[in-house]
């Protein structure tokens, strides 16, 4: 069992639909973007760190760590400097069109940092 699986099984269990599906979009998206535990969450990162998911006690953030510089930043929320995020309460709120969308540009941002 990798860390990350042990960190969903350590989530809420009306929660862990909604990480296991995150994580599968995420993966889905891209080959070259690593897995991770970092900062005790599961972080994904390629040349940089692109996204992480934070399952809190009634919620989970998808976070993207330069969603303020991207081309859809509007359908993120938060006001930090680069760091942005999609918050969920129950799977029904999980749009799998916009969470690829989003990933797709942030694994673009990160490749044109080289």
């Amino acid at each position: 069992m990798s860390d990350v699986d042990s960190y969903i099984q350590s989530v809420e269990d009306n929660l862990k639909p909604i990480v296991k599906k995150l994580r599968e979009a995420i993966k889905g998206c891209s080959e070259v973007i690593k897995e991770e535990m970092k900062w005790n969450v599961p972080t994904y990162s390629n040349n940089k760190n692109i996204c992480s998911i934070m399952a809190h006690n009634h919620h989970v953030n998808f976070q993207i760590f330069q969603g303020a510089n991207l081309k859809d930043s509007k359908l993120l929320q938060g006001t930090g400097k680069n760091m942005r995020h999609l918050r969920y309460e129950n799977i029904e709120q999980l749009d799998i069109t916009i969470i690829n969308k989003i990933i797709k540009q942030a694994i673009m941002k990160d490749t044109k940092t080289l």
